[in-house]
């Protein structure tokens, strides 16, 4: 299979920016790595819990895994998640 690098099935049209953005900022030769794609996603979500953190609340541990919880999170390249803690639903 010789030039076959990966596949990427994108599920939502803010996949493709979001893996524009990927593509843009990770070096090529980890474009198709699982590991990298990984960590970028964790990433994603992890700042996406800051993000819903409310302005001017302290940053705790509860105050940012109900932040977290908020509302749905979208992995940008499969589908909308919603998180419960100690659960994940698809």
């Amino acid at each position: 299979m010789a030039g076959l690098v990966g596949v990427i099935l994108l599920a939502q049209e803010s996949a493709v920016a979001e893996l524009a953005t990927y593509t843009e900022y990770m070096p090529e030769d980890l474009h198709a790595n699982a590991y990298a794609i990984t960590g970028w996603i964790a990433a994603l979500f992890f700042t996406e819990g800051l993000r819903n953190l409310p302005e001017g609340e302290e940053l705790t541990w509860d105050s940012y895994m109900n932040a977290l919880e908020s509302q749905p999170l979208v992995n940008p390249l499969k589908s909308t998640m919603q998180t419960v803690r100690e659960k994940v639903l698809q």
